[in-house]
């Protein structure tokens, strides 16, 4: 059988899902709730839930979404945690 086109190995890897803690960090460095971030992605907070427990796996171009979505805050958190000093 020969290798269909559309199941290359060249080109981009395959996209991951994102780890529970990768989630609600990324929740809480763009100050949103976690219905909020349901929203934002077009899901039921009872979903998101799962997702930052652990009990279901985001789907990567979800997560792209969200991150996509909040790219400005994500990016301002990031900011603000070089610039801030640290606690000692």
């Amino acid at each position: 059988m020969t290798a269909h086109p559309n199941r290359s190995r060249r080109g981009h890897p395959p996209a991951r899902n994102p780890a529970p803690a990768a989630i609600r960090a990324a929740r809480h460095a763009a100050g949103l709730t976690q219905k909020q971030a349901a929203a934002s992605v077009y899901s039921t907070l009872r979903t998101w839930q799962a997702w930052e427990q652990g009990e279901r796996r985001m789907h990567p171009a979800i997560w792209q979404l969200f991150l996509l979505t909040h790219d400005r805050q994500l990016e301002q958190a990031r900011t603000r945690a070089r610039w801030e000093p640290h606690a000692t």
